[in-house]
């Protein structure tokens, strides 16, 4: 089975760096995150899969990765545990060799909130404190701690590709989507100064979105749309974590927006959203 575009400029024959290169990826036990560690796995690279909780669809996810053409490796570690952090990133350089790519899937969506209400929406004041609390920890301290470990060794080294897994950025500011929407905010915020602070050490970070949302768990019951496939992440996963993106840096790239029979080049200035002077949040 193809997790990558199998024909065209975004082809078997793109992007020949990722062979061999190593990527943590964090939530890829499922949905988005299992979609993408399979894309980069099928063009070689070498995958750390992380879980906190569920070690069976880790399981699942390398059984899938059997025959590809790079390796996917389970590990149960929780990005909210700063020793966890550590170790994740020790150990993709002790069964690899090195580190060169992170993305940062995991998350706790919506639906872990209103699970207390039966999926029904809840205002911010009725909010289950303790499930808000660990969502923030989770998208937003977690993703720091996971990005500040891999980025001081991908910064010693002098290269590296982080990329932080969005939403879009109506979802920040609707009602009834906090903590989450606003949880994502704070890491685009995030991601925007850490391009400008790591541009000089040859780490570039950006950010990856849907443009919609995905047929996930996460979001089950949550969205009136008809959700987007999980894998549409992938084309473009495969451009932000290679060679191509060298000088890229700090943006903010759309996946529904993406066209894999494209050029790449073409492919990521299409899905890349426009920049703005200031932050624009109400």
């Amino acid at each position: 089975m193809k997790h990558s575009p199998a024909e065209g400029p975004q082809g078997p024959d793109a992007y020949p760096c990722l062979a061999g290169r190593s990527v943590i990826v964090t939530g890829g036990g499922q949905g988005i995150g299992r979609h993408l560690a399979l894309a980069l796995a099928d063009r070689g690279a070498n995958v750390v899969a992380t879980a906190a909780r569920d070690a069976a669809s880790l399981r699942d996810t390398v059984s899938l990765a059997e025959d590809l053409a790079g390796d996917i490796v389970p590990l149960q570690a929780d990005i909210r545990d700063l020793d966890d952090c550590e170790r994740t990133v020790r150990f993709a350089i002790s069964e690899f060799g090195g580190l060169q790519g992170l993305v940062n899937n995991a998350a706790r969506g919506i639906a872990y909130v209103r699970e207390t209400t039966g999926g029904g929406p809840v205002a911010f004041w009725e909010t289950d404190r303790a499930r808000w609390a660990e969502t923030m920890t989770t998208n937003v301290i977690g993703t720091f701690q996971m990005s500040a470990v891999a980025g001081a060794y991908m910064a010693e080294q002098g290269f590296g590709r982080i990329v932080n897994v969005s939403t879009s950025d109506r979802s920040m500011v609707r009602e009834m989507n906090s903590p989450y929407g606003p949880s994502k905010a704070a890491l685009e915020a995030m991601s925007a100064a850490w391009a400008k602070e790591s541009a000089e050490q040859g780490v570039t970070v950006n950010v990856l979105l849907p443009g919609g949302a995905t047929d996930t768990r996460m979001v089950t019951g949550v969205s009136q749309r008809v959700p987007l496939p999980p894998d549409i992440m992938n084309p473009a996963i495969l451009w932000l974590s290679s060679d191509a993106s060298d000088g890229h840096t700090g943006g903010r790239y759309k996946a529904d927006d993406w066209d894999a029979a494209a050029a790449p080049e073409a492919a990521a200035a299409g899905a890349r959203q426009p920049s703005h002077d200031l932050p624009v949040i109400m």
